[in-house]
């Protein structure tokens, strides 16, 4: 994903959270749900981000309060720092398109920590279960 969510490592998140945190940007973190569900994803991020009610059910009130961010963090610019995103982006990919874009549109800026080491992208990928 481009634009306002980059995906990182489990070893250069912290750089790119010090970056923001340099640039006076409130880090929020959250971490991504085992369930690796689309709901529960879309809750946890809504109470980490201290959206209100029913974002975390309703995803055109999350897309909307998403928008208002700096309403609910009076002014603040805010940055999240989305840890174990790799986990959703895996199980579901639709449900990571969709989050991930809508915090994208918001210009929330993300740090989607997908993984513990950097793909080889000289490798071809492997293909996922029912893939060919």
């Amino acid at each position: 994903m481009d634009g306002w969510v980059w995906e990182r490592t489990e070893q250069d998140a912290p750089l790119a959270a010090g970056r923001f945190a340099a640039d006076g940007m409130r880090l929020v973190t959250v971490q991504q749900p085992t369930s690796a569900d689309l709901r529960e994803t879309q809750a946890a991020l809504a109470a980490a981000l201290r959206l209100p009610s029913p974002a975390e059910r309703n995803l055109d009130t999350f897309a909307d309060a998403l928008r208002d961010l700096s309403v609910w963090w009076k002014g603040q610019t805010v940055a999240l720092v989305w840890e174990g995103a790799g986990l959703l982006r895996e199980a579901d990919e639709p449900a990571w398109q969709l989050l991930a874009g809508l915090l994208d549109g918001a210009q929330v800026p993300t740090i989607a920590v997908v993984g513990s080491v950097e793909p080889d992208l000289t490798q071809p990928p492997t293909p996922r279960d029912g893939e060919v």
